[in-house]
């Protein structure tokens, strides 16, 4: 009997094993045509719009197949960074990276799957327990830095973009109902307004996301968390540190009132003018 058991045991695991597999092959099977292709590099493809929207398309529902698997987040080959156990990756091919990074909010888990190619970059936010899929990037960037609780139905996300990540985006996402949606929850300042000069900014009464802009070149000369937003879910606020030099600072704080946070966008280099911190040319 404890034989048999054992033998069925094997066989359901190399079954799983098998098919999750398969299911993220597909995946980079899907992606590397889409890099050929936008290399010019398949001759059954014209290289034009309507086949990159296609095969863009294709990439991330074979990349959501993949998550929905429910031992995704156990795959055998992820390295777990030394460094931080919540980080798991895996390269495929020399040129796919996939980058998991899990996030424990109001006693849940919730693991951002994000991958990133020379072409294609994007990341799904999956509930763990129940391997539910809550939210699907945009294809603007693959990396999550934090997810925060404001509340039992609204969640703020802090995303990684910008030059060489060092730039970071927050928005809000209610979650009243699945797949979560983003939220007008900033008013204040915003960048993006003027065509000609997307750091000139104008009062928006209401936007989607609060943008900390920064050269990647601060981060190697200024104090480590000049980039970072943060959330204080006791206060229900949301804060950044505006430097001077490499010691002051005035924190920037904005509360949550009215499903609103009233803030204006901010680009590190607007402080750092004439500081005793190296400013990028």
């Amino acid at each position: 009997m404890k034989t048999h058991f054992a033998f069925w045991f094997l066989t359901l695991l190399a079954v799983h094993s098998h098919s999750q597999e398969k299911e993220l092959t597909d995946f980079k099977t899907t992606l590397n045509l889409y890099i050929d292709l936008r290399l010019g590099k398949v001759d059954s493809l014209k290289l034009n719009e309507a086949n990159q929207v296609k095969y863009s398309k294709k990439t991330d529902e074979a990349f959501k197949t993949f998550v929905q698997h429910k031992n995704s987040y156990e795959y055998d080959k992820y390295v777990v960074a030394r460094n931080d156990a919540s980080i798991k990756f895996s390269y495929l091919d020399g040129r796919i990276y996939i980058h998991l990074k899990s996030f424990p909010v109001n006693n849940k888990t919730y693991v951002v799957y994000s991958y990133s190619s020379q072409d294609k970059k994007n990341y799904i936010v999956k509930e763990l327990e129940t391997s539910t899929i809550v939210y699907e990037g945009n294809s603007n960037c693959c990396y999550v830095d934090h997810i925060y609780a404001i509340d039992s139905t609204h969640f703020m996300v802090i995303e990684k973009d910008g030059d060489m990540n060092s730039s970071r985006t927050a928005f809000v996402l209610s979650a009243k109902k699945l797949p979560w949606a983003k939220m007008k929850a900033f008013e204040g300042m915003a960048f993006g307004q003027v065509p000609a000069g997307y750091f000139t900014k104008k009062y928006v009464k209401k936007r989607e996301q609060f943008q900390l802009d920064c050269d990647m070149e601060y981060t190697m000369s200024a104090p480590a968390d000049i980039n970072d937003i943060l959330f204080d879910h006791r206060t229900k606020t949301l804060s950044y540190k505006q430097y001077s030099d490499n010691r002051k600072f005035k924190l920037i704080t904005a509360k949550w009132e009215n499903e609103t946070f009233k803030i204006d966008d901010y680009s590190v280099r607007e402080g750092l003018s004439g500081s005793n911190i190296a400013v990028p040319n």
